[in-house]
């Protein structure tokens, strides 16, 4: 998740606190839900940008964006200093690996809607977002990915992923697969 490029490899984990306590509040609460999904991809009517369920992952990814922002890094000495940058990339993964909201924006996930013919959905914005939602629908691509609408049990390790892990590793593999052999 770390790259030796981005500024946050010069902190440690406690700068994450403040993110949790963001993910923890209340008002989240039904982001953790697995159910949470269920009425946008069962619903007949097209998912909307400023719906309420987009527009509440859409505020903490505001917020986590904000805090990351925030922060000043000091890499050698005082007149070393930074400022952090919050990227699609380090925020969607938040998202994903902690609540499972949002894919991973990261290169192969792009890279796999691009081999997709997916376009104008790579970026982490609510719009993109919920036209990747829509299209998803259109392409049947839930069906693709499992049977029931909302999560998917791996028998081997016995563990249920929330269905925008399944569209991560969906796209994921597609875009890893795409990549020319070196």
């Amino acid at each position: 998740m770390f790259r030796g490029s981005g500024t946050l490899i010069q902190k440690d984990y406690t700068i994450y606190g403040r993110i949790v306590n963001l993910i923890l509040q209340h008002e989240y609460e039904t982001l953790w839900k697995p159910e949470f999904f269920r009425n946008l991809l069962t619903s007949d009517n097209r998912i909307q940008h400023d719906s309420q369920e987009i527009s509440l992952i859409f505020k903490l990814e505001k917020q986590i964006r904000n805090y990351i922002n925030s922060l000043t890094i000091i890499k050698n000495h005082l007149e070393d200093v930074e400022n952090a940058h919050a990227t699609d990339t380090i925020i969607s993964k938040i998202l994903m690996g902690t609540i499972g909201c949002t894919p991973a924006y990261d290169t192969y996930f792009r890279e796999g809607l691009s081999a997709c013919e997916i376009y104008r959905c790579g970026s982490l914005t609510a719009t993109s977002f919920a036209k990747l939602l829509n299209i998803c629908r259109e392409k049947e691509i839930w069906s693709k990915l499992q049977e029931q609408p909302v999560e998917y049990y791996d028998k081997y390790y016995g563990v249920v992923y929330p269905v925008m892990r399944m569209v991560d590793l969906y796209f994921w593999t597609k875009g890893f697969n795409a990549k020319p052999n070196d």
